[in-house]
């Protein structure tokens, strides 16, 4: 005789403090329920109703007999880091305005609806909503949290003219700089072994207000955002919201990085984009595209908000910075890397970035190495299937999801990059959410499960094949001094030695470091 029992386990942990102990969060769960009782009786009421709700969703990509296994498990699996990726989901407090002036009526009325949300980088990468990685993994919010990545973007707006005055010394070149320049979009949002949203900007490896593409990925992601996420068609209020600062970023990169005047910037062959180990110099596919594109989404939302003569400033500069990319970077064959390095001739993935991301959100207004990232991959792969190559963009994509999933043991802990042989660096990382960047093209390129599916009906999607199949089975972390400084360790030396190594599990579990 045997008898089913359900029970329902709960953790109740709701208030959080950071490293620098400067305030208490509330758990955004808080807002419904009180105590782990309240939360276990909640999930055994529910649950019946719940696993219809994930089935509903599930059950159309996972019984597509067009789409590869591999991809069913990659795209759901990748989610982990949703969750296991240090997130901090905080319900809104009025006191935060308090040390937070910079944070406007628009974004505080979203943070009471939806919260405030944030999650790591990396396990080893400890910087809350890390904003060039945010730019791919956004892909999984946008689509399945809508109104969290709205309110992720409108705070990011509220960041870009708040500086904080606190001068560091950037580890790498050895210049001595703020903490966070005006008119930039921040790299992070802080620490949690300092404290987060109170002391942005906490990679120190580099001044990242000489970067090129955080500004012109911010630009980008605010008409993705605006676009695709659920509104009212006549409700301009992000856009809004977001324009001033556009305009301020579109003028600073003109002002700041076209060095001859041509309308198209240019790299100064330092750690000035987010390969920072990768140095670009004149003008780059990269950066150029990424430009390009920001350039025609700016000409877009002027149009949409009625400034006409800015759309024509706009597509003018646009039109002047299409032919100076291709006439500098076109070979006959192929886009170089950039115009002067020693690296010109090679081409990289995610060169051609800015096309990506705008086929990705609005399609009508796109224009006609010694490690794999595994991010990059699938961002690749979702360019592919909007090129209508499905079998080359599967094929692409299968590599990462064998290589960690299959071969390495890596699942559940996707990181940033593998390396040729034997090695992977900064494990559990952010970017692999931009496999939802493969959905995304899917469902508005490709009809998918909808009458107008175009899909071939077999999708051959090969494995690919390794020279040295036991490598991968050994696999190690790879020494990374990136992952070492902090902005928080230039005010704290004795911190700086004691959080290497101690703070790598509590931001794992949730990025608090206390808990009450």
């Amino acid at each position: 005789m045997s008898r089913t029992v359900e029970f329902a386990l709960s953790w109740d942990m709701p208030d959080v403090m950071f490293g620098a102990s400067g305030r208490w969060y509330k758990r955004r769960y808080t807002r419904f329920v009180k105590g782990a009782s309240c939360l276990c009786a909640r999930a055994l009421r529910r649950r019946e109703e719940w696993e219809k709700i994930l089935d509903k969703w599930q059950t159309p990509i996972l019984e597509h007999p067009q789409l590869p296994e591999w991809y069913k498990s990659a795209l759901f699996n990748e989610l982990y880091f949703i969750t296991d990726g240090g997130s901090l989901w905080f319900e809104y407090d009025d006191d935060w305005s308090k040390n937070e002036t910079q944070l406007s009526n628009y974004t505080k009325e979203l943070m009471r609806q939806y919260g405030r949300f944030g999650y790591l980088e990396s396990w080893e990468y400890r910087m809350v909503n890390t904003y060039d990685v945010h730019f791919y993994a956004s892909f999984a919010l946008a689509q399945l949290w809508p109104n969290i990545e709205l309110t992720v973007q409108a705070e990011f707006t509220d960041q870009i003219e708040h500086s904080v005055d606190i001068h560091i010394t950037f580890h790498m070149e050895g210049d001595v700089a703020r903490q966070k320049t005006s008119s930039r979009v921040p790299h992070d949002l802080g620490n949690p072994a300092d404290e987060p949203w109170l002391c942005t900007n906490a990679y120190v490896m580099h001044d990242t207000g000489k970067w090129k593409d955080l500004n012109l990925k911010f630009v980008l992601t605010s008409w993705r955002d605006h676009v695709a996420l659920p509104r009212h068609p006549d409700d301009l209020s992000f856009l809004e919201h977001t324009w001033p600062a556009v305009q301020k970023l579109m003028s600073e990169a003109i002002l700041e990085w076209d060095q001859d005047g041509d309308g198209m910037i240019e790299n100064f062959g330092k750690a000035d984009q987010t390969y920072d180990a990768w140095r670009m110099e004149g003008v780059s596919a990269y950066c150029g595209s990424l430009w390009l594109a920001s350039l025609r989404v700016a000409a877009e939302m002027a149009r949409t908000l009625g400034y006409e003569e800015c759309e024509k400033q706009y597509l003018h500069m646009l039109s002047n910075a299409k032919k100076v990319f291709i006439s500098r970077l076109w070979t006959g064959s192929y886009f170089r890397f950039c115009e002067r390095s020693r690296s010109r001739e090679s081409i990289m993935a995610d060169q051609l970035c800015g096309v990506w991301f705008l086929q990705s959100v609005s399609p009508h207004l796109a224009a006609d190495a010694d490690e794999v990232w595994t991010g990059v991959t699938y961002a690749v792969a979702a360019f592919l299937l909007q090129q209508g190559e499905t079998d080359r963009a599967f094929h692409t994509a299968s590599g990462c999801y064998e290589a960690c999933f299959e071969r390495a043991g890596l699942q559940y802990q996707t990181p940033e990059a593998l390396y040729e042989t034997r090695y992977y660096r900064a494990i559990g990382y952010m970017r692999p959410l931009s496999i939802w960047a493969m959905q995304w093209a899917l469902q508005r390129h490709c009809g998918l499960n909808s009458p107008k599916e175009r899909l071939p009906m077999r999708i051959t999607s090969l494995k690919l094949q390794h020279s040295s199949p036991r490598q991968l089975l050994t696999i190690k972390a790879c020494d990374d001094s990136a992952s070492e400084g902090y902005a928080s360790d230039e005010r704290d030396p004795e911190a700086a030695s004691s959080s290497s190594s101690g703070l790598g599990s509590s931001a794992s579990s949730g990025g608090a470091v206390s808990v009450r």
